[in-house]
């Protein structure tokens, strides 16, 4: 299993802000479970802090460890709770059968901007 790349790991690092700010929780932990994306002591730690940004923030640091089919089930996990946006104009998360054209765009902005990103759709 290969760990998570360092092009995704730097749009987690990069876009953190934006995306503590526009995850919620509520509704998602059971989902990341299913795809054991966590366990329940990782989310026993996680629920330690007290306000969800720091939740966020802790499980952002516990996904930047895990691997890139983590990454990926963690975006379809957001898009199961009705939180595609992110992982499609955030994370630049692409699903062969949910492409929408503001995705391409808003993605190659992000890859302009920090012309680090590089991956092959």
């Amino acid at each position: 299993m290969a760990l998570l790349s360092e092009q995704r790991k730097q749009i987690l690092t990069e876009n953190r802000v934006e995306l503590v700010e526009t995850i919620e929780l509520h509704g998602l932990w059971d989902y990341l479970r299913s795809h054991k994306i966590v366990t329940e002591q990782d989310v026993a730690r996680i629920k330690l802090n007290r306000t969800s940004h720091e939740q966020i923030g802790k499980l952002l640091d516990h996904l930047a460890k895990r691997t890139e089919s983590d990454f990926e089930a963690f975006c379809e996990c957001l898009i199961a709770t009705d939180q595609g946006h992110i992982a499609t104009d955030i994370l630049c998360y692409r699903t062969y059968s949910a492409q929408s054209p503001s995705n391409k765009d808003t993605c190659t902005y992000r890859k302009k901007k920090h012309e680090k990103y590089s991956f092959n759709y």
